[in-house]
């Protein structure tokens, strides 16, 4: 923790996030406001983890902004969690579409609902 403060947080840059994500990030918080997003970064370790952030300025007595702070919280677990969730949603969905194929197949007596037999 210690080596991060002061340092710049290019360090811990994935790389995913195009440069237009980050200017933004930077004419948002220089301009004097908060900045909240969702960042793909990088731990000292090397490895990719998924963090939400709330960035803002801080200012002297003046207002004049002098530094940054960031609140962030490793949100890993959640995201993965989100992706596996949309996986099955779209296996589910196909395997109602395999269904409905299967089912315009069998004949079933409208009045009822048994499996025909139409031989």
């Amino acid at each position: 923790m210690d080596e991060a403060v002061g340092g710049n947080p290019r360090i811990l840059k994935s790389g995913e996030q195009p440069d237009e994500f980050y200017k933004d990030l930077w004419d948002t918080i220089t301009s004097g406001k908060e900045w909240h997003g969702t960042f793909h970064n990088k731990k000292k370790s090397g490895e990719l983890y998924w963090e939400s952030a709330t960035i803002a300025p801080v200012r002297d007595k003046n207002g004049t902004i002098i530094s940054f702070i960031a609140i962030k919280k490793d949100i890993t677990e959640q995201r993965q969690a989100e992706d596996e969730r949309e996986q099955l949603i779209v296996r589910l969905q196909d395997a109602l579409e395999t269904v409905k194929k299967i089912e315009c197949m069998i004949p079933i007596c409208a009045s009822c609902k048994e499996n025909r037999d139409d031989q």
